[in-house]
């Protein structure tokens, strides 16, 4: 009784080996086959890859590119954030000359006031109490008058 299953599994064994070769041998012949096209169109199907990558990254790009915002808005910090360093930052608005930066404290006392040509200005940090919550805007100027001004965001300083 012994012998026989001894038979039967060596049999099993052998069965298994040889689906294994012939599963190996399949494997050769599908790589090989693939080895025996033409140069041309193993080098169509890279392009044709490589063109699927540059379609698919242009779409994300479109899709996810920060979009300039209709009217005076403010870009940098996000509503409600907590800066360690006040700086500020806002979307350029076409035909403006200067902008104008003002930061009050929720009671409406001015903190710090500045223009500047450019879409980014740094306020003194002697300015800022830590931990208290500000109020910031950006006006944009043409001849020394209010063009637009951006909408109102609150930040916390805690450097």
């Amino acid at each position: 009784m012994a012998r026989i299953a001894y038979n039967a599994g060596r049999e099993a064994a052998k069965l298994k080996e040889e689906k294994e070769r012939e599963e190996k041998k399949k494997a050769a012949k599908k790589l090989a086959k693939k080895a025996e096209r033409p140069l041309s169109q193993r080098r169509n199907v890279r392009i044709a890859a490589g063109a699927g990558v540059v379609v698919l990254a242009l779409v994300a790009f479109l899709i996810l590119r920060p979009r300039r915002p209709d009217g005076m808005a403010l870009a940098s910090p996000q509503p409600e954030a907590t800066l360690t360093t006040p700086t500020f930052v806002w979307w350029s608005y076409p035909g403006v000359s200067t902008y104008e930066l003002e930061i009050v404290t929720e009671a409406g006392d001015q903190v710090y006031a500045t223009s500047t040509t450019d879409t980014t200005a740094q306020a003194p940090a002697d300015r800022f109490q830590a931990g208290q919550k500000y109020l910031w805007l950006v006006r944009a100027l043409v001849n020394g008058r209010t063009k637009e001004a951006s909408h109102i965001d609150r930040f916390t300083y805690q450097p």
